[in-house]
């Protein structure tokens, strides 16, 4: 129920910053429409890669078993 409502939550975000991001750019930009949904998408799929590296490596963190250790 929890993770369920994060990515609702998530997607729900992830919609409304797609919706002012194109809007920001049809306002200033005078560019075709493919090509504003081309830069939206290349936007989020950043957005999306830094999440998931950052993800991976916390998670990474936390499995480690020699922390305490000293030298």
């Amino acid at each position: 129920m929890r993770t369920s409502g994060i990515y609702l939550a998530l997607a729900g975000a992830a919609i409304i910053a797609l919706y002012i991001l194109y809007w920001i750019l049809d306002s200033v930009l005078n560019i075709s429409t493919i090509v504003k949904i081309g830069v939206v998408l290349l936007v989020v799929g950043g957005i999306l890669l830094v999440i998931s590296i950052i993800r991976e490596r916390t998670e990474d963190a936390k499995k480690e078993t020699f922390r305490g250790t000293r030298q």
